[in-house]
């Protein structure tokens, strides 16, 4: 017989919702992420890319912000733009992008340990070597999230 939660008063998942994923206190390995500052003509910004934990062998779930990870902790709230999934190979490249796209650089590494990822709201341990704490994203728009650091969090 499988239990489930694995932590005590909490909610089953909604077995009819494919995407609604609730960790808790699991044994799951934390997932890679990193951030990259992508270099383009008209300027730069931010790409945010994590492993999903819906499929941890597939694309990358991306973000594009306009505040690197030295800056979120100070920041507390940030805007997310998701953006198409992109390869795993990002996960260590740096470089230029075909097609003229630009080059990307890799600013911060770390590790993601999901504790909720559902189509609208994200809540993650996060350890890269810039930021540390417990983030959540909130989908506030079809593409957009925004993200809250919590206090206690600290840039490292």
């Amino acid at each position: 017989m499988k239990i489930w939660p694995p932590t005590h008063g909490a909610k089953p998942p909604k077995t009819n919702v494919i995407d609604d994923y609730r960790f808790g206190h699991t044994s799951m390995d934390p997932l890679p992420t990193v951030l990259l500052r992508h270099q383009t003509i008209s300027g730069s910004h931010y790409d945010w890319l994590m492993v999903d934990p819906r499929d941890p062998e597939g694309p990358l779930w991306t973000g594009r912000t306009g505040i690197s990870s030295r800056g979120w902790a100070s920041a507390r709230r940030w805007e997310v733009e998701e953006i198409a999934p992109h390869r795993r190979l990002y996960l260590t490249y740096e470089g230029p992008i075909s097609s003229g796209r630009g080059s990307v650089d890799r600013i911060d590494q770390g590790q993601i340990l999901p504790q909720l990822w559902t189509g609208h709201r994200i809540v993650l341990d996060l350890s890269m070597t810039c930021c540390r704490g417990l983030v959540q994203l909130v989908r506030i728009g079809p593409k957009r999230w925004r993200a809250h650091l919590w206090p206690g969090s600290q840039v490292v």
